[in-house]
């Protein structure tokens, strides 16, 4: 009996502790994670969004070690919210801007939006509210959700807001900054021509809490050997600056 405890302990070791190999080329560079065990990391690196219940990132074209395979890949354009995990406060029962993303379409093209939060510590009741230029996507208490729309050429602005009676804080930099995360991302195919309007709705996981982890704001470079390193953008890869832990040497970036 004793030999066949450790021998499970051992398997479930393996499982928690498992990596997978991401190969990424210009036909794959926008990886969408669906996280089912915390801690993620990518190139043992860890990244804030990584706690959502879905999570997307632009990467450049190598090999990547992930904690666990990709839920789906894409190739194409993405743009990410403005405010890049800054926090914000919902009071008063007033609509308030959590984060906002622009872009620009050259033709009518198919649009993926997500829109996803985690807030993992007790309070009061929030509604969400998604916006395309003036127009509602959705009024939810649960927007954890991947949106698939058509859009005409030109200029166009995806909104997340929220609201509550109480004083609520979407801060992502509350405690080791991996309780709380958000993210707003949208992502089109060059070569997309769908014709279908969808809506993905995401269950909410649960996240493990109270690691020792160090926080800091980084981005991805080229360089390796970083511990805590400012993200670097470059024109090879499109990563907003992100807030992640390396514990070890890190390379490059994922896909979806």
């Amino acid at each position: 009996m004793h030999i066949y405890l450790i021998f499970l302990l051992m398997c479930f070791l393996k499982y928690i502790n498992a990596e997978h190999t991401l190969n990424v080329n210009k036909n794959n560079n926008i990886i969408l994670f669906k996280p089912t065990k915390q801690p993620f990391y990518i190139n043992k690196a860890r990244y804030r969004e990584s706690i959502n219940s879905f999570f997307v990132l632009n990467f450049k074209p190598g090999t990547y070690t992930v904690s666990e395979k990709p839920y789906s890949q894409f190739s194409g354009s993405i743009s990410y919210g403005n405010k890049l995990l800054k926090n914000t406060i919902l009071k008063n029962n007033k609509w308030t801007m959590i984060d906002t993303v622009n872009f620009k379409l050259i033709k009518k093209n198919t649009v993926n939006i997500l829109s996803t939060i985690s807030l993992n510590y007790k309070h009061s009741d929030v509604v969400y509210k998604l916006i395309h230029n003036n127009e509602i996507i959705e009024i939810s208490d649960n927007l954890n959700k991947l949106f698939t729309k058509i859009y005409d050429k030109g200029h166009h602005t995806i909104t997340l807001l929220g609201k509550s009676n109480d004083i609520v804080c979407v801060c992502p930099t509350f405690e080791d900054g991996y309780l709380n995360s958000y993210q707003l991302a949208i992502w089109w195919s060059k070569s997309e021509n769908n014709n279908e309007n969808k809506t993905i709705h995401i269950k909410n996981k649960e996240i493990l809490q109270n690691m020792i982890i160090l926080n800091s704001t980084k981005n991805i470079s080229d360089n390796n050997n970083y511990n805590t390193v400012s993200v670097i953008e470059s024109k090879n890869i499109n990563l907003p600056k992100l807030n992640f832990v390396n514990y070890f040497n890190f390379e490059k970036i994922i896909k979806i």
